[in-house]
């Protein structure tokens, strides 16, 4: 399935070159971006379930891919570097987005709970988990150094002046949501008076 994701964002890019001076054809990618990224965020913040939230997150990070094309159109500069700004922004999110899809299912087998409210202060009962969920983090939201981060550098330089930055930082902030709920969620304190789940040591 992330394959067929993956492979509207690839179509559409190898359509660029042909449809991207047409003016409909990059006003209904930033369009359709746009939505695609608001509609995607919703579903990550509204959902408790840790796939669905993933899937959301997935569905989000989707609409940078398409409206950066639609920013392209008429610019020569992002034009010589949508490649690469393309290439990072799917590479990066494919390595975190893995990471995080196995270690919710880990998540789901230690502690037999498939939502996220449930195991909130699950980092008191597992220091790994908790080691492996901050570089995850850390991987997810786009700080110097990551690949994540090259992606938003090459991203804001290519738009300067038509875009601005306040704007991709808005966007990456928002996509810092599932990151910071698996974390602070998670593994932070529980604000109530309930214990923290039952760590279950999965058999081999």
């Amino acid at each position: 399935s992330a394959t067929m994701v993956k492979a509207g964002v690839y179509l559409s890019y190898r359509l660029w070159p042909l449809f991207g001076a047409v003016p409909i054809w990059s006003q209904s990618l930033l369009i359709c971006g746009g939505i695609t990224f608001v509609w995607g965020t919703f579903l990550s913040l509204l959902h408790d379930k840790m796939k669905s939230v993933l899937a959301g997150t997935t569905v989000s990070m989707l609409g940078p891919m398409f409206f950066t094309q639609g920013l392209a159109s008429g610019n020569s500069v992002f034009t010589e570097r949508l490649a690469p700004i393309l290439f990072g922004l799917v590479i990066s999110h494919g390595f975190y987005k893995a990471g995080y899809f196995i270690f919710a299912g880990t998540l789901t087998r230690v502690s037999h709970e498939k939502h996220l409210s449930p195991v909130v202060g699950l980092g008191i009962k597992s220091k790994t988990l908790l080691l492996i969920a901050t570089g995850l983090f850390f991987a997810a939201t786009a700080l110097p150094g990551t690949p994540l981060w090259f992606a938003k550098s090459a991203l804001k330089s290519s738009a300067t002046g038509a875009v601005p930055d306040l704007f991709f930082e808005s966007i990456f902030l928002l996509l810092t949501s599932m990151p910071i709920r698996f974390l602070f969620g998670v593994f932070g304190p529980s604000l109530s008076n309930q214990s923290p789940p039952s760590f279950h040591t999965p058999k081999p």
